[in-house]
């Protein structure tokens, strides 16, 4: 069990489904199943999900995981949602999707779509001042070649 999303092909965003919470409340019973599309209503409607103990260890659920779920489900509730674990993420996930809500992964959309970067030196700019993760593992530059190629296509489309 590694970190759970909900993930919509058709848009090519995912969202953070709420890590082990979501395992014991969701996948354990069978409201959903790794690799299958989510019955949204199900999911829902499936109230223990919706309300862990309150206390410190649910306050990132209700304040972060929660909002950001219930509103990917309404936008994307008719483009086929499927429930993914993060080892099982499509090959293109880093280069090419966009993660929204809680924790979100810094792909070439994200710092483009989200941050609104629009040159190579800003983001390299941006990469720099971040201490807690890396866009691409340190002295791999065929993966930081990608993530450069992928990010200029995003900002050529957004001003074209």
């Amino acid at each position: 069990m590694n970190e759970l999303y909900f993930a919509c092909p058709k848009c090519k965003f995912y969202v953070d489904a709420g890590y082990r919470w979501c395992y014991l409340e969701l996948q354990r019973p069978g409201i959903v199943r790794l690799g299958e599309t989510v019955d949204v209503q199900r999911v829902l409607t499936h109230e223990p999900y919706w309300n862990p103990p309150p206390g410190e260890s649910s306050t990132w659920l209700y304040n972060e995981v929660f909002p950001s779920v219930r509103e990917f489900f309404t936008r994307h509730r008719e483009h086929g949602i499927r429930f993914w674990e993060g080892n099982d993420l499509p090959d293109d996930v880093f280069l090419n999707w966009l993660q929204l809500g809680y924790c979100p992964s810094p792909s070439p959309r994200y710092v483009a779509e989200v941050l609104g970067l629009t040159s190579w030196d800003e983001v390299l700019d941006w990469k720099a001042r971040q201490d807690d993760f890396s866009l691409w593992a340190e002295g791999d530059e065929a993966g930081r070649e990608r993530f450069r190629r992928a990010f200029e296509q995003y900002t050529e489309r957004r001003h074209s």
